[in-house]
Formats: C-alpha cells, sequence, structure tokens
C-alpha cells in the first residue's frame, strides 16, 4: 500500500496534464502550506483527461482538505 504522507509513484501520473504544477503542489502540501496545495491540485484536476489522473488528484486534494479540518469538502472528493 503506497503511504499517504509521501508523494505516490504510480504508472499513471496526471503531470502531462499540470506540467509542473503536481511536483509544487506536493512541496506545498508537505510544507503544510495548504491553501497552496489545494488550488495547485484543483487546477491539475481541471485539466486531467484520464479518468486515473482524476482519480489521483481528487484523492491528493481530499487529503489536503482533510488535514485543513474541511471534512464535508474532502468527503467531496473521496
Amino acid at each position: 500500500y503506497p503511504r499517504m504522507n509521501a508523494p505516490l509513484e504510480l504508472d499513471t501520473e496526471p503531470s502531462d496534464a499540470c506540467g509542473q504544477r503536481l511536483p509544487a503542489a506536493e512541496r506545498a502540501e508537505f510544507a503544510g502550506r495548504l491553501p497552496e496545495a489545494a488550488r495547485l491540485y484543483t487546477t491539475c484536476l481541471q485539466q486531467a483527461t484520464t479518468s486515473a489522473a482524476r482519480a489521483l488528484l481528487l484523492a491528493r486534494l481530499a487529503r489536503v482538505e482533510r488535514t485543513r479540518g474541511n471534512d464535508t469538502t474532502a468527503r467531496e472528493a473521496y
């Protein structure tokens, strides 16, 4: 099982749609800059073209929102 406190390494990465936003979002998330991470993950999500990429980004966005205490928003993303 992948650890949820580290960047995920999967065959399907949404980085093609996100460019450098995904690594920036991950850095922001793990540095505790959660509003910035949520904004960047949301931007990537809007540009994602595959269901696998969307699923990955929704899970990351939900994790950020849960950490921020936004339980309703996190559940919507999950």
